[in-house]
C-alpha cells in the first residue's frame, strides 16, 4: 500500500513538473512572440530621419571605390553635404562623377592617392575637384582623419551588404535625432537633423530650425594650438605638388573655396591664416584651375555646410563652370588648329 502511494505520489510530481515545464515553454515563446512583435513595430513606426543609402554601407562603399569616376569631388564635411555628383552629371554629359569627401578629412598625400585611384583608368577625360575648406589645411585634420577611420573600419565590415546593413540601421537602439542648443542664456530649443545618404556619395544634410550662427563659436576656437590648429604651409606646399603631378598625367585638377557664412569665412581667414589669394596663386601656377564662385552667397543650416537647395545650386554652377571652361580650352585648340593648318587656296 505504501508503495502505491509512493509511486502515486512520484507520478503526481513528474506530471506536475510536465505541465510546469509544459506551462514555462509555452510562456517563453508567447514572451518571445510579443518581443518580436514589439521590436518590428517600434522598427516601423518611429520616425526616422535618416534616409537612401544605409549609413554603414554607405561609408564602405566610398572607402571602396576603385576605377570607376571620370570626375572625383574631394574634401571635408563641408564638400560632403556641399557637392551632388547627379547635378553636375546634367551639365557634364558622358561623365561619371562622385563625390569622394569625407567628415573630419586633411588633405594628406594618402588621401589624394586614394582619390586619384576612383578615377577610371580609361576615361578620355579624367579630373579632381578639391573643395578647399582651411580646416583641411590643418595638422588636426591630418591627424584626426575621417577617411583613415573609415578604410580601417572597411578591414573589421567586410561582411556588410545593403540588406545587412539595412537591417542594422532597422535594429539600431532607439535614440533621438533631437538636440538642444545652448544659447548665451538657457537652451533655445530642439534641433533636428535630417540626412539623405546618396549613392553618388552626396549626403544631403539639413537643420530644423536652421540657424547660420551655429559654427561660429565653433570656428572662433578650432585652430587653436590645442584643437586643429593654423593652415598648415606645408600640407598646403604637399598639395600644390599633388596638382603639378596629376596636371603631368594629364588630370585636369579644380578648386574652389567651401562655402560659409560671411562671419565663418572671415574666422578663416583671421584665426585659421588662410591667404586665399596666396593659395591660389600656388595652385594655378601647379596647373590647377581655380573655379572663383562667391562663397558667401550661399545658404548654410548652420553657418558652415550648406542646405540641399543651396548645394544644389552650388553643384549646378560647378558643373556649368567647368562645362565653360572645357569649351573654351576646346574652341582654342580648335583655333590653333586652324591657325597651323596650310591654306587650300595656296
Amino acid at each position: 500500500m505504501r508503495r502505491s502511494m509512493g509511486r502515486n505520489s512520484n507520478d503526481s510530481r513528474a506530471t506536475t513538473a510536465r505541465k510546469m515545464g509544459f506551462l514555462l515553454q509555452e510562456r517563453t515563446v508567447v514572451a518571445l512572440g510579443f518581443s518580436l512583435l514589439l521590436i518590428f513595430g517600434l522598427g516601423f513606426s518611429r520616425h526616422s530621419d535618416v534616409s537612401g543609402v544605409p549609413d554603414r554601407y554607405f561609408w564602405k562603399m566610398k572607402v571602396s571605390w576603385r576605377d570607376c569616376a571620370d570626375l572625383v569631388i574631394t574634401g571635408d564635411s563641408r564638400a560632403l553635404r556641399a557637392v551632388s555628383p547627379g547635378e553636375m552629371e546634367r551639365w557634364l554629359p558622358n561623365t561619371r562623377v562622385l563625390n569622394y569627401s569625407f567628415g573630419h578629412v586633411g588633405y594628406t598625400e594618402p588621401y589624394l592617392r586614394a582619390a586619384e585611384n576612383v578615377l577610371a583608368r580609361k576615361s578620355s577625360r579624367k579630373g579632381v575637384i578639391l573643395c578647399i575648406s582651411p580646416l583641411s589645411l590643418t595638422k588636426g585634420a591630418a591627424d584626426q582623419n575621417e577617411f583613415v577611420y573609415r578604410r580601417e573600419l572597411l578591414a573589421k565590415e567586410k561582411y556588410m551588404n545593403p540588406h545587412l546593413a539595412r537591417l542594422f540601421h532597422f535594429l539600431r537602439p532607439l535614440a533621438s535625432n533631437v538636440e538642444h542648443e545652448e544659447g548665451g542664456k538657457a537652451s533655445r530649443g530642439p534641433i533636428r537633423y535630417s540626412q539623405a545618404y546618396r549613392a553618388d556619395g552626396w549626403i544631403a544634410t539639413d537643420r530644423t530650425p536652421r540657424n547660420e550662427a551655429a559654427a561660429v563659436a565653433g570656428y572662433s576656437t578650432v585652430f587653436g594650438p590645442e584643437r586643429d590648429g593654423p593652415v598648415s604651409p606645408d600640407i598646403v606646399d604637399s598639395v600644390v605638388r599633388t596638382v603639378a603631378a596629376w596636371r603631368q598625367k594629364a588630370i585636369e585638377v579644380y578648386g574652389f573655396r567651401a562655402p560659409a557664412c560671411p562671419e565663418v569665412l572671415g574666422l578663416e581667414n583671421t584665426r585659421g591664416g588662410f591667404d586665399e589669394k596666396a593659395f591660389v596663386d600656388k595652385f594655378t601656377r601647379a596647373g590647377g584651375i581655380w573655379l572663383d564662385l562667391d562663397p558667401g552667397s550661399f545658404r548654410t543650416y548652420d553657418g558652415s555646410h550648406l542646405c540641399p537647395e543651396a548645394a544644389v545650386r552650388l553643384s549646378r554652377e560647378l558643373g556649368q563652370r567647368i562645362r565653360a571652361v572645357r569649351a573654351k580650352e576646346k574652341q582654342e585648340v580648335s583655333s590653333s588648329a586652324d591657325l597651323g593648318a596650310p591654306d587650300a587656296a595656296q
